[in-house]
């Protein structure tokens, strides 16, 4: 009974050790897919700034993404010290929870503006809060892409990081104001059609960027074993880019014809499709990330 006691003890810290590394890395991808969801859908939100969309549509949308990041801000990652377990203050994971608080105040000195000052569109607040975006986003790839393996692999992981953001932001955003038409309907279809035309282009570098990360990370016999769906890297490789990659390319596709014949409640039907796969993708590739040290 006394030897059995420490080797239950051992396989029960074991576990829970185990347990609480998947939580982490679950919490680490709420982080990583709604904080880039946010930025991204932030950074379009700058660009369409001095549109007339009306400023409810500012107001309700800058809300949305700040509510986004707040969940995600339950499971960003605090920075510690390996060996020790004590706190790292330089390092880029502790830039980026830097960047992150920077960003939701901002963000949120956004949102009340317009209740503190109704007629007032404070620009600048945005334009802040797009900065520290990009600036989170990409310390952020740099945090993960000193666990990666190869020295190769390391640069991609910002800018896969970026174009990730730039997907999920603007599928959300044209999704949000495909509903804007239904309010005014005479409002020019040119915007919608920029956000569309945005998501396919960065849907598409997001494509090539996964088969480019795909080649540099693997050699020869894994790639032909993956393709041939001879692994279990293989299965994980095709719903990728099935779900995350080539059913989005095809949806924004018809979505630019829908909005080419002026269908916008098609459009923002197909914009919702689109939200869905593009979020189970990228939340695919982060656990991935997490878990596995693979980028696709």
């Amino acid at each position: 009974m006394l030897v059995g006691r420490p080797c239950a003890a051992r396989g029960a810290s074991v576990f829970l050790r185990k347990g609480a590394a998947l939580v982490g890395q679950k919490s680490e991808v709420l982080f990583l897919l709604l904080g880039q969801l946010s930025v991204g859908g932030v950074v379009l939100l700058a660009a369409l700034c001095r549109q007339q969309l009306g400023l409810s549509f500012f107001k309700l949308n800058g809300l949305i993404f700040f509510l986004l990041m707040g969940v995600g801000l339950l499971g960003i990652p605090i920075p510690t010290a390996d060996p020790s377990g004590g706190m790292v203050f330089w390092s880029w994971s502790a830039l980026t929870v830097v960047l992150t608080l920077g960003y939701s105040i901002t963000l949120f000195m956004y949102v009340v503006t317009f209740w503190i000052r109704k007629d007032v569109h404070a620009v600048q607040w945005l334009f802040a809060s797009a900065i520290l975006g990009l600036g989170i986003t990409l310390t952020s790839g740099l945090s993960y892409a000193q666990r990666m393996p190869q020295a190769t692999m390391m640069m991609l992981i910002p800018v896969n990081f970026i174009l990730s953001a730039l997907v999920l932001g603007s599928s959300l955003l044209g999704m949000l104001l495909g509903h804007r038409y239904l309010t005014n309907p005479h409002l020019p279809m040119r915007h919608l059609n920029r956000l569309s035309w945005t998501f396919l282009v960065a849907i598409g570098l997001q494509g090539a960027m996964t088969l480019v990360n795909f080649i540099v990370g693997n050699d020869s016999a894994m790639i032909s074993a993956t393709l041939r769906l001879e692994s279990v890297l293989g299965l994980f490789f095709w719903i990728r880019m099935a779900i995350g990659i080539v059913a989005p390319l095809l949806l924004a596709a018809m979505i630019l014809n829908s909005i080419r014949y002026q269908a916008n409640m098609s459009a923002t039907g197909l914009l919702y499709i689109a939200v869905i796969m593009v979020m189970a993708g990228e939340a695919f590739s982060r656990y991935l990330l997490l878990s596995n040290a693979i980028l696709l």
